[in-house]
């Protein structure tokens, strides 16, 4: 509920000394200060209800107008699950995993040629009069007559070109480097897409995050608006009071006090909000130049906790199961570089083409074999490679271990505090009821002359800042719940 007027405050003033207003003619002077008084308590309840706009409710959301709006930008509305599907595609950390699993898949796919064949067309020219190689060009091309034999031709042959379209294949009989190092890019890029579907769970917990916590940054920014309307009012009000006699120096620099760190919170606050609306933005990827609005409001968020299983967590959560393909692919590259003391087995073939003419098919040839290589000492290259493997395998184990132990001790802190924002939550809204029940019990007393304007001003402040307070503890349960959710998941 809000509440609006459009009484001035020259019309307060033109109020105040309208000496026909609450006087009579046989009122004594005691009578006539007490009726005064009385007019300057209705003033101050008139002034601060004329700018109250403090929200009555979680879920009201605040417009659009009542915030700044940087230059050049735009508003937005948006919602909560537009944000989330926004997210998915557009977040920078979803787009560099979902990058990282396909150069993950490529080098699996290039793994492959540990098994497959090498296939490979050449076109090869050579012109020489070299006399072995003139003498086996003339054969490749298959133009040998006896006339080659002659001695003069053989010692002293004219330039010859030879064109030579080469068909090769080689394929790998015997790799077991290349079969290890195949199984350790298949775990890599098992790794990469868990560590795909963690990040995306990690990047929907903080868009829920960040999301609400726009929705608070707007609502603190609504209540400090609000206050600060009423203490502008009621520091004119005093200062006029002061003029006129009426009230003490101090009552002005005490209004002026509350002024100022008002407005102090206020320009605070107004930051925040724009910084919340521009990390939203980041969250979700986007280039344009927006203020986002949310339109979902904050709400409790329930959970349904019974037990946490740690095993579970440790064995089935998309990181930890990354982490145990990294590792497994740790173990796969130390015996990977293990195999390589052992030997290569391949098999090749090759068929030919020359002539003396680009592409020519004039004499054809074609070989098949075997080769088997063994790299027996290589500088210790080999049993460096075979140490380091064996310490990032090592480490990797670790890393696993390690996270273990760091979800166990997530999990625990996240349940106290989860206790922690339950109590601040019952207690906020403990804290709403009881100044909500001050405040209206200072209206009746000040209806029967026994409370101040300033005091009821006072209770419609504490109710704000409790309201404030129950918004922040609501924010804080919904993020602790979130936080198990993802931890659990």
């Amino acid at each position: 509920m809000s509440i609006q007027c459009s009484v001035s405050y020259g019309h307060v003033l033109e109020l105040y000394n309208d000496n026909d207003i609450l006087w009579h003619p046989h009122h004594s002077s005691g009578q006539h200060r007490s009726v005064r008084m009385t007019r300057i308590l209705l003033i101050s309840m008139l002034l601060f209800a004329c700018t109250a706009s403090v929200s009555q409710g979680q879920d009201e959301r605040v417009t659009p107008s009542a915030l700044e709006t940087p230059e050049g930008a735009l508003l937005r509305e948006i919602s909560l699950e537009e944000a989330l599907e926004l997210a998915r595609e557009g977040n920078f950390g979803n787009r560099t995993a979902a990058s990282r699993r396909a150069a993950a898949r490529g080098a699996r796919t290039q793994s492959l040629a540990a098994f497959l064949p090498q296939v490979t067309v050449t076109e090869q020219a050579m012109t020489t009069n070299n006399p072995a190689n003139a003498f086996a060009f003339q054969l490749k091309q298959e133009r040998a007559d006896m006339s080659l034999f002659s001695p003069d031709v053989l010692n002293d042959p004219d330039r010859i070109t030879n064109w030579a379209t080469i068909f090769q294949v080689q394929q790998p009989l015997f790799n077991p480097e290349g079969i290890m190092q195949r199984r350790a890019a298949s775990a890599a890029a098992d790794a990469s897409s868990f560590m795909l579907t963690r990040t995306r769970q990690t990047t929907e917990r903080d868009v829920k995050e960040v999301y609400f916590g726009l929705v608070v940054a707007r609502q603190r920014v609504a209540v400090l608006d609000s206050a600060l309307a009423s203490a502008e009012g009621n520091l004119a009000l005093v200062s006029d009071f002061f003029n006129q006699g009426l009230a003490p120096r101090a009552d002005v620099l005490e209004a002026e006090v509350r002024l100022l760190d008002l407005q102090t919170q206020s320009a605070e606050a107004v930051a925040a909000h724009v910084n919340a609306a521009h990390a939203l933005r980041l969250q979700l990827g986007m280039t344009d130049d927006v203020l986002l609005v949310p339109t979902t409001p904050l709400t409790k968020a329930g959970i349904n906790l019974v037990h946490v299983d740690l095993k579970a967590i440790n064995s089935q959560r998309a990181d930890m199961q990354a982490l145990s393909r990294m590792a497994l692919g740790a173990k796969h590259r130390l015996q990977a570089e293990k195999s390589g003391y052992l030997p290569v087995i391949h098999a090749m073939g090759a068929y030919e083409l020359n002539d003396d003419e680009a592409f020519g098919t004039r004499g054809d040839n074609w070989m098949a074999g075997v080769t088997l290589s063994w790299n027996l000492f290589s500088g210790m290259q080999r049993a460096g490679a075979v140490q380091r493997a064996r310490a990032e395998y090592s480490q990797a184990e670790i890393a696993v271990q390690e996270r273990m132990l760091q979800n166990e001790v997530a999990v625990e802190r996240a349940l106290r505090e989860l206790d922690v924002a339950r109590e601040r939550l019952e207690r906020a809204e403990r804290g709403v009821a009881l100044a909500r029940e001050m405040l209206r019990m200072r209206r009746d007393r000040y209806e029967q002359n026994l409370e101040k304007a300033q005091d009821v001003l006072a209770a419609e402040v504490e109710l704000a800042t409790q309201r404030l307070a129950l918004l922040n503890a609501l924010y804080s349960w919904n993020t602790t719940v979130q936080n198990i959710e993802w931890l659990t998941r």
